[in-house]
């Protein structure tokens, strides 16, 4: 009987641990208002008085700085912000973040509508959805979105190529990203597109003019790649405060860089995966 008695707490523990677990992946549905799009993939909706983050699940959305992330991150934007939508939450990722499925107000999987019109690959490594490989397969087909380019790089062997995450501020601080050789290859030939000059950070957002710095710096974010401002500024000063106009679109990082350095008869290098300017 005492023995019974001394296994009775840590028979509580036990049970007590495994319940907190099977609720802590305990599928969840709940409404609300999405106040948020971070990417194609990633939004924000209201939820017992917070916005939570929501991971969409089952697909993998192009990076805002590839090819077509700035049009998957409009799509998504276009068909729920504002609106209120249904979330049957999975679980949660390693960022705290929900993983799931999202019903837009018409019905609709927004999940669904972003591979079927080319903008997200199906994420087939954590999903089964044999819908979402269907619709995979029609937009290959019909050459919709990311599909009409040759051999589009996934999104996550675009993640690969840096090795540590960006950190930044709107002073100009470099951003610090490490990039391996065939990373660093990749970003330069990773599309970006500059329509308006109003980077982060660049005082003066209603002037069409902008620094060659800034749009250098810019064009680095969209990229993936960092930028040495200290050692930039060092080698290039005053010329890297030179006003330029920049209207680039669509070109890879490397075309971008060069069409505003070469007017103004500087250079780029990377050094340990930052941008560095230098005169020619």
């Amino acid at each position: 009987m005492r023995l019974k008695q001394a296994l009775l707490p840590l028979i509580l523990a036990v049970l007590g641990i495994t319940y907190i677990s099977a609720v802590s992946t305990e599928t969840q549905e709940f409404t609300g208002k999405v106040v948020g799009v971070t990417d194609g993939d990633t939004i924000s909706v209201m939820h017992d008085g917070k916005a939570e983050k929501v991971r969409l699940n089952g697909i993998d959305c192009p990076e805002i700085g590839q090819d077509f992330g700035q049009r998957a991150k409009e799509l998504t934007s276009g068909l729920c912000f504002g609106e209120v939508v249904t979330v049957k939450a999975l679980n949660k990722d390693q960022y705290g973040r929900f993983v799931a499925d999202v019903t837009l107000p018409d019905g609709r999987s927004l999940n669904q509508e972003l591979v079927r019109t080319g903008l997200a690959w199906w994420y087939s490594e954590y999903s089964k959805d044999k819908t979402l490989k269907t619709l995979e397969a029609k937009a290959q087909e019909a050459k919709l979105g990311l599909w009409a380019g040759k051999d589009p790089v996934p999104p996550w062997k675009y993640r690969q190529f840096a090795n540590s995450e960006t950190s930044g501020d709107s002073t100009g601080t470099a951003d610090s990203v490490k990039l391996t050789p065939a990373g660093i290859e990749a970003a330069l030939s990773t599309k970006v597109t500059l329509r308006r000059p109003y980077p982060k950070g660049h005082k003066d957002a209603r002037s069409d003019k902008i620094t060659v710095q800034y749009a250098v710096i810019e064009l680095a974010h969209q990229a993936g790649l960092g930028y040495n401002w200290e050692k930039s500024f060092e080698n290039t000063d005053p010329v890297c405060r030179h006003y330029i106009q920049p209207n680039i679109e669509d070109e890879t990082c490397s075309d971008a860089l060069s069409k505003i350095l070469d007017p103004v008869g500087l250079r780029y290098n990377i050094l340990g995966g930052e941008i560095v300017l230098e005169k020619k």
